[in-house]
Order: C-alpha cells, then structure tokens, then sequence
C-alpha cells in the first residue's frame, strides 16, 4: 500500500494539472514536485479541517498570509474522511502574466471648469498590469476532477476496510480453532504418555532378573523419549491455554507479579547466587495472570542461559518517544535484562518459534516453548516484544502491552 501511494503521486499532478501534490495518510505526508514548506501545509491542513469540503484558490496568501513568499500559489484541498488516507493538497506555482486592458482601470481623469470628467484621450489607452502571487485558476473540469477523485477513494478505502474486516475474523477464527486443536491435542496426548511410562516400568519389573544390559537399555531409552514427549506435551499445552480465556485488565504492581512468578516458575536452589533488582513502584497495565506467567518463562531463562557466579536480573518499565500508544503518549516498555550469554542477533526472530532452542543442549534439557509462551501472551493484549543485545554481555527482552504505533 505504501509503496502504491508514492508511486501515484506524479501521476496525481498529471490528473489535477498541479506541479506538486502532498497525500496525508496514516499519520504521515508524502510529496512530490513543488510543495511548500510543512509548517505551511499543516496551516493549510488546520484550515481545511473546518469545513471538510473541497477547498481551491489560485491566491493562497491572500486566504493564508502565513503561506506569503511560498514557491506556490494555488491550492486545491481534498478531504477524504477515511483513516487511512485523510486527504490530497494539489499545488500550482505562481503564474506571472500581463494582463492588457483597454484602459486605465484607475480611470483618468481631468479638472475643467465645468468639474472633474474623463479625459478622452487617455481612458480608452491601451494599459498593461503584470499580475503576481497568483497561479492559474482552478478550473470547474479540475473541480470536478477533484470531486471524482474524492468519491472513488472513500469507496476504494470503504471496501479495503471491509476485506480486512473479513480477514480479520478469518484469522481470529483460524487462531481460535489452533487454540482448541492445540489444547485438545495436548490433553489427549498426556494419557497414552502414562500408560507408556507405567508399561515400560511394569515391564521391567516383570523380566527382574532375567531382563538382558540390551533389553534395559532400550528400556531406559524408551522412557526417555516418552518424558521428554511429555515434556512437549506439556508446552504445547501451556501454549494454548496462553491464547484461551479471557484477559482481566488491570494495573499491575511489577514487583508483585515478580515475587509469584519466582514461586512458580522457579525454586530455592535454582535462585541461588541470582541477583533480581525490581524498579520500585513500577506499574504495567495488562492481565495479571498472563503477566505473571510472562514475567516466569523470561525470568527462567534469564537463570537458566546464564554461566556467571553472579547471575544478575533487572526488570522496571521505560518509554521511548518513538513508540506510542493510540493516545499519543509514550507506550509503557517493560524489560527483562540479565547478564547472561546473550544471542546471536541473527536469531533474535526464530527464537520466538515454538520447540526452538537456540543454545541446544548446552544449559539443560528444555522444550523451546517458553518464549512462543512470551510472545502469544504479549500478542493477545495487541503488543509487541523484541530482544536487544546488551553492550557489555547478556540480553534484555522488552515488551509492551499495548497497541503501539
């Protein structure tokens, strides 16, 4: 879409005759040819916003003396009243002339006994003015122009907003029935996982004695496997419970959501010689149940891909003037950031997979699952969650959960 409306542009100014056009959509302007200055087009935008009606005049100074000494002189305003694209602004430059007329407007005149007439001679002179700060006039063709151009962009944003309307609940419907089939899939699954296990240990001790290094061996393996099956089971599970239910907003006190996700994500002896520093009176707005299980997969793995004596987190909020919420304000970024081994950025997307492991075996048994957990919660409160290597070693994980612009 975006790459569509800047390559419409020049063909804009060919439609309307303008030697610059600035289209206003999504928050931002694009140009093309010969346009004045922004704070001049956001004086022209305010004064159109008043009357969203399509606006035209070959004299722009006279209308907007703000806009004097501007490479332009005409302007022709469309309003489209759709969130997308708000409007066009079509520009022409001055158009110097000479305009001969025949006489002098000022109307020469002369003092005679009888009183002040005309003079003969000099009112039917030939007269010339040079006319400035004026481009060519709008034309009714170019005003009807304009008035086709409006009309045919809100039906064509109307049904682009109705095919994405449909598409979206396409995607809920599909996302939902993964959810349900994820969650079906991992709880039928768990009960075949215990009868293998109980069948194998009943089997061992059946043979007792008489089970051959071979037998037990492929024994050993074959609980094993079954384990760590379960074990994906398991993640699957916790996976699509993390897309089901429904969110309770509210404001979350940070270091309250830390101490119970440690509870549960983690024990005393996996928290040995770990560091946790929580900003004081750091707050987030989100589902506090989503939140603490979030705030435990980010913590354990902050243990877990950690080979320091000192394993160090630190967890607060901040805000960045480039990331905004709908209101306009600085969302709420909340970070997770340890002094671990960190990871190479090139894989800093994949790892949200499910069932990737980027470090392999190397720190322990796992299932990849915890960070698809992270991203599907912070997902269903509409956020966004990325990794940032750190300067000196480790990472941090931040999040938002928030629509952000």
């Amino acid at each position: 879409f975006t790459q569509g409306v800047e390559s419409a542009l020049e063909l804009l100014c060919q439609v309307i005759e303008a030697e610059g056009v600035m289209l206003c959509w999504r928050s931002q302007a694009s140009t093309s040819g010969v346009v004045p200055s922004q704070a001049v087009i956001d004086q022209i935008c305010t004064h159109c916003s008043s009357t969203n009606e399509i606006w035209a005049t070959d004299q722009l100074a006279a209308e907007l003396p703000v806009t004097a000494g501007q490479p332009v002189c005409g302007c022709l305003a469309i309003p489209f009243e759709a969130p997308d694209l708000m409007g066009a602004i079509f520009f022409r430059r001055e158009y110097t002339h000479e305009v001969v007329w025949g006489g002098d407007p000022n109307k020469a005149v002369e003092e005679t006994p009888e009183g002040v007439r005309l003079s003969p001679r000099q009112s039917f002179d030939a007269w010339r003015e040079t006319v400035r700060g004026r481009s060519r006039s709008w034309s009714p063709i170019d005003l009807e122009m304009a008035d086709e151009m409006r009309s045919g962009m809100i039906e064509i944003l109307s049904r682009r907003a109705l095919q994405f309307a449909r598409l979206n609940e396409e995607l809920l419907q599909v996302n939902s029935d993964l959810d349900s089939f994820a969650y079906a899939a991992s709880h039928d699954l768990k009960e075949p996982l215990r009868g293998i296990n109980h069948s194998v240990y009943l089997l061992i001790e059946q043979l007792g004695e008489g089970a051959t290094p071979e037998v037990l061996k492929r024994c050993d393996a074959l609980t094993r496997l079954s384990r760590r099956l379960d074990e994906l089971v398991n993640g699957l599970l916790r996976i699509s419970r993390a897309g089901r239910g429904d969110l309770q907003m509210e404001w979350i006190n940070l270091a309250e959501a830390v101490d119970e996700s440690l509870d549960l994500a983690t024990t005393e002896e996996c928290r040995a010689g770990v560091t946790i520093n929580v900003e004081p009176g750091a707050k987030l707005f989100g589902d506090f149940l989503g939140v603490r299980e979030l705030l435990g997969n980010l913590i354990a793995n902050a243990i877990k891909y950690n080979q320091q004596s000192e394993k160090v987190i630190e967890i607060g909020v901040t805000s960045r003037d480039a990331l905004r919420n709908q209101d306009g304000r600085p969302a709420i970024i909340c970070y997770v950031r340890d002094n671990g081994v960190g990871l190479d950025p090139q894989h800093f997307e994949n790892v949200f997979q499910i069932f990737r492991r980027m470090h392999g075996d190397a720190f322990g048994a796992g299932t990849g699952a915890g960070l698809a957990i992270v991203k599907k919660i912070v997902q269903r409160h509409h956020g966004r969650v990325w990794l940032e290597q750190n300067s000196n070693e480790g990472l941090t994980v931040m999040f938002t959960l928030e629509p952000t612009t």
